[in-house]
């Protein structure tokens, strides 16, 4: 394990999956192993765990999902709502660790203006040491749901224009926000 610790130590270790905190007693167990030999870790969270914040302390990077800032659309698009999410944004940050924001852009769910402007509101006051992504939504996985068997229930969408994209991550950078676009 020592030569393991000296070749991959300078690269870090980042746990994503589904969501690693569902496994929470591995994710956890895992986090303070590699914190004890010195690994950056990192971690890409859809932030609803209420236990999340007690792995701040093992963590240097969270990538955490904003899927809607409406807590009632949020938990029509994913089954729950967003307050723990937001709870556990704020935390991280408040902590001081790295964090950047991942907004999946999905056509006619999330890509109205005023929903942009609500999540740059509440990331207004956390600028410092945030960074804000937008994710193009893209049809790639269509191939799985089809060797499943099943069908795609977003096969109508297409990924939003560019000039959409520009002008959704305008409204965060109008609030010093950094941002790019995926």
């Amino acid at each position: 394990y020592q030569r393991f610790i000296k070749d991959h130590l300078p690269y870090g270790v980042t746990l994503s999956g589904g969501e690693p905190t569902a496994q929470w007693n591995f994710y956890f167990e895992l986090l303070k192993g590699l914190k004890y030999f010195d690994f950056p870790t990192a971690v890409e969270t859809n932030g609803s765990s209420p236990q999340f914040i007690t792995s701040l302390p093992y963590l240097d990077l969270v990538f955490c999902d904003i899927k809607h800032f409406n807590s009632e659309i949020h938990k029509k698009l994913v089954g729950e709502d967003n307050k723990q999410v937001l709870y556990n944004i704020k935390k991280t940050y408040e902590a001081g660790k790295d964090l950047w924001i991942e907004i999946p852009v999905i056509p006619g769910y999330n890509d109205l203006e005023e929903n942009f402007q609500d999540i740059a509101d509440f990331l207004s006051p956390m600028k410092n040491g945030l960074k804000v992504e937008l994710l193009k939504y893209g049809r790639h996985g269509i191939y799985k749901w089809r060797a499943l068997g099943k069908n795609y229930p977003l096969l109508h969408l297409r990924p939003p224009s560019n000039r959409k994209m520009i002008a959704l991550s305008k409204i965060i950078k109008n609030k010093g926000i950094k941002v790019d676009i995926s």
